[in-house]
């Protein structure tokens, strides 16, 4: 371990040998031996010893308790005065200089190594002291910084919601001249709309009664009066003792991304009202063309133009049903598949079934919401299979039962079955030698819209099994 070293200042040159013998005997270093206070401070300097022994009646300008004040000040070296007897005004101009401790002359070995002995240890203590709050100030100045030059607002609230620190992005967001002048004072500011107060207030005191972090997004308005969006985090800060200290709130500035957002959904709802006014409209174009086939109908002797007319007639009806059903249920990208195949069936039902208690019409359906572009299709495909069922297979008054069954046997399967228990298929049914429209139009809606297959079978009646894979109303 390094010798401490000591500077010795004395005006009695004997006395100062003698101590600084008995200091070598010690084991310490002495740097110098001095006689003046003008000295001493030189030495000082140059010396930096760890600690001064210092005779209080030293010669010079100065005395010892004038040099040790200036030594301190300029050094924080610890000076030690040596003293010859007990003057009280002395040792109480003394105190000021905030020396390290006393000895009496003559000076005895034991009494000068004890009263050394601590006086390095306070300073050593006393210096980590010093380097301890010097790292703190430099910490705090960091962490000043920091915040500062934080596009983020943060704050510091005191357990009464006063306010006890703004960084500059706060201040500069909320155009006010001089913070310092709400310090100490509430918050939220006064110059807050009464919806931000009450809900910053509430969390703020949520935060203390709970301990637990608070997030929320308000709107304030600044000191001229202008909106300003900011998103909060409120956060308990502890001390040492884990006792609640104070409350930091960090808030960062949303207003841009807000009104981006107002935007966006300003330009949606737009679009959303111009495609449900294109929907309505050809909607209600499809009933114009309904309503002159079925006028066509009605004027033609012909009964076989007749049922082609009716037919084209559900046709229209099928595809305007997609855009009916987006138009009341505000959805305009996939549509309740349950709720469509059901109006299209109740209104094959109505059209060809004169007592409806002769043909019952069931639709049994997963809970499956289907793209507009896979809804027109197949509600085209559903509509030609279910008119024949009503059409062929019940012949003379006979009673049956159609049944429409929609499940996903996984997330993006389709399985549609659509079976009648009447008469059943012809037995030399084959899709490539039928010539029937409708049912060409099934296959060719089945494999090139649906980009799926279909297979017609005997089920104690016919039967349609149509398998596809389900597309997302958000994909293309």
């Amino acid at each position: 371990m390094e010798k401490a070293k000591i500077l010795i200042v004395d005006q009695e040159a004997s006395i100062a040998l003698e101590i600084e013998s008995i200091l070598k005997n010690l084991g310490y270093h002495v740097t110098s031996i001095v006689d003046t206070s003008e000295k001493a401070i030189e030495k000082s300097e140059t010396d930096k010893p760890n600690i001064i022994l210092m005779d209080i009646r030293i010669k010079g300008e100065m005395d010892g308790i004038d040099a040790a004040t200036v030594i301190r000040d300029r050094f924080e070296i610890p000076v030690v005065f040596s003293i010859a007897h007990l003057d009280e005004e002395r040792i109480e101009r003394a105190k000021f200089s905030m020396p390290f401790g006393y000895v009496l002359k003559p000076i005895q070995e034991r009494d000068l190594r004890v009263t050394i002995e601590m006086a390095l240890y306070v300073n050593g203590v006393d210096a980590e002291r010093r380097k301890a709050e010097e790292k703190l100030k430099e910490s705090d100045k960091q962490r000043r910084t920091w915040l500062e030059h934080s596009p983020d607002c943060t704050k510091i609230v005191d357990l009464d919601l006063n306010l006890l620190y703004m960084s500059s992005a706060g201040v500069e967001g909320l155009k006010i001249p001089d913070i310092t002048e709400y310090y100490g004072k509430p918050y939220p500011f006064h110059f807050y709309p009464e919806s931000f107060k009450k809900a910053m207030t509430g969390n703020l005191m949520k935060v203390i009664n709970t301990g637990k972090t608070i997030i929320q997004e308000e709107d304030v308005v600044d000191v001229e009066g202008n909106i300003v969006w900011f998103h909060s985090t409120i956060v308990p800060i502890y001390d040492d003792e884990g006792q609640l200290d104070y409350l930091m709130v960090v808030s960062i500035d949303t207003t841009e991304r807000k009104l981006t957002e107002e935007k966006i959904k300003a330009s949606l709802k737009e679009k959303e009202t111009l495609l449900q006014e294109i929907h309505h409209r050809v909607k209600n174009n499809m009933q114009v063309i309904s309503g002159l086939l079925n006028i066509q109908a009605d004027n033609s002797d012909n009964d076989q133009i007749k049922q082609l007319l009716k037919e084209s007639q559900n046709r229209v009806y099928a595809m305007s049903v997609v855009h009916e059903t987006i138009y009341s249920s505000g959805n305009l990208t996939e549509i309740d598949l349950h709720e469509y195949i059901s109006r299209i069936t109740n209104a094959l039902t109505q059209a060809y079934v004169i007592d409806l208690n002769q043909i019952l019409c069931r639709t049994e359906s997963d809970d499956i919401k289907i793209s507009i572009e896979q809804a027109s299709p197949l509600g085209l495909i559903i509509n030609e299979l279910v008119s024949n069922s009503l059409i062929h297979a019940f012949p003379d008054g006979k009673k049956g039962e159609i049944l429409i069954k929609i499940i996903k046997p996984t997330p993006e399967d389709i399985e549609v079955t659509i079976k009648d228990n009447g008469i059943g298929l012809p037995i030399d049914f084959s899709w490539q030698e039928n010539t029937k429209l409708g049912l060409q139009l099934v296959k060719g809606l089945v494999e090139n819209q649906l980009d799926g297959h279909i297979k017609a079978t005997e089920n104690g009646g016919a039967q349609f099994l149509i398998k596809f894979k389900l597309i997302s109303s958000m994909s293309g």
